[in-house]
């Protein structure tokens, strides 16, 4: 996978906190805090052809998503930025920034939800046995299971990140992947609530 693919870079992200996970989620949390608004606000400086300040708050987004390894949408906020450089209309990519950011901001949920996602280099036997059965109990998103229900169409990363906060079984993992593959939405519905 290209790195501009990843959603959130951890080990890049923690790296740059000297490995501290507890700064790293809280500042992912403040992240997420600061720009759930971005789509609306970006929308409204478009409606206003505000074309300069939409420019400097896709700047300031790139710059603080690279800083914490928020790849996938460092790269959507860069694109976009150069579009409305040489433009004053909204970007053309403007729908893969605000698609990416949904699924930034859906992941660092996960994330905080579930932070022994953070050690995914560590071996099971390796990390931590509290945070492991913590991990084990989690049941699924509610967001999920209402996409499922409604036999919603699920972005692959989107996926990703619910399978991994809903069961720490890679094998039930395959399972629902498959079923929702095969549009059979009420197996995978029916695996996620076993």
């Amino acid at each position: 996978m290209d790195s501009s693919d990843t959603l959130i870079d951890l080990k890049f992200g923690l790296s740059q906190l000297s490995g501290n996970s507890e700064l790293f989620l809280r500042l992912l949390q403040k992240f997420s805090d600061e720009y759930v608004t971005a789509e609306d606000k970006l929308s409204l400086f478009f409606n206003q052809h505000n074309w300069d300040s939409a420019r400097t708050y896709l700047h300031t987004i790139k710059g603080v998503a690279g800083n914490l390894g928020i790849t996938k949408l460092h790269h959507a906020s860069r694109q976009a930025e150069n579009e409305l450089k040489s433009a004053s209309e909204p970007p053309a990519s403007f729908h893969l920034f605000c698609d990416t950011l949904r699924a930034t901001l859906t992941y660092i949920q996960t994330l905080q939800a579930s932070p022994v996602l953070l050690n995914g280099d560590i071996p099971a036997e390796q990390a931590d046995e509290s945070e492991l059965q913590r991990s084990s109990e989690t049941t699924a998103p509610d967001d999920f299971i209402r996409a499922l229900a409604q036999n919603e169409f699920i972005a692959q990363e989107q996926l990703d990140a619910w399978l991994a906060v809903s069961t720490p079984d890679s094998g039930k993992q395959q399972q629902i992947r498959d079923a929702i593959d095969d549009l059979d939405y009420d197996n995978a519905l029916a695996l996620l609530k076993n």
